[in-house]
């Protein structure tokens, strides 16, 4: 049966642009998040970020687990993620995240990206994805 979510995406000529990561911080806040069908939410953050002036406490691994179970439309994980922490946050279940402070400040940024879609395929093909 189809949820109200996928019905709304179905009769809408419009996209539903992502919610905004600082309404979901809790299960509460994803469940909240995703009764207003966005096509994403950001889940976080996952670990303590510097990226932003007043950052809101890391959720961590068992926070994003709890949210992404919760969670009824895509999720990308964000908030302090680099290549140092991801195989952690993709082998707890996620399969978007964002990535910045480590991209940015990189003085070879393509050899991080290198180094992310090492890590991404490693787990896309255990994954079987």
């Amino acid at each position: 049966m189809p949820t109200a979510c996928t019905l709304a995406r179905k009769t809408s000529p419009f996209t539903r642009p992502g919610t905004s990561p600082d309404q979901t911080h809790s299960p509460a806040q994803t469940i909240a998040a995703c009764a207003l069908c966005p096509d994403y939410i950001g889940i976080g953050p996952v670990f303590p970020t510097p990226t932003k002036i007043k950052p809101d406490p890391a959720i961590g691994i068992d926070g994003m687990i709890k949210m992404i179970a919760t969670a009824t439309v895509p999720h990308v994980a964000i908030g302090g993620i680099d290549c140092s922490n991801l195989r952690d946050v993709l082998a707890a279940g996620a399969r978007n995240f964002c990535m910045v402070r480590q991209i940015m400040h990189a003085a070879e940024p393509e050899k991080v990206l290198r180094e992310v879609l090492e890590i991404s395929r490693e787990f896309s093909e255990r994954q079987g994805d």
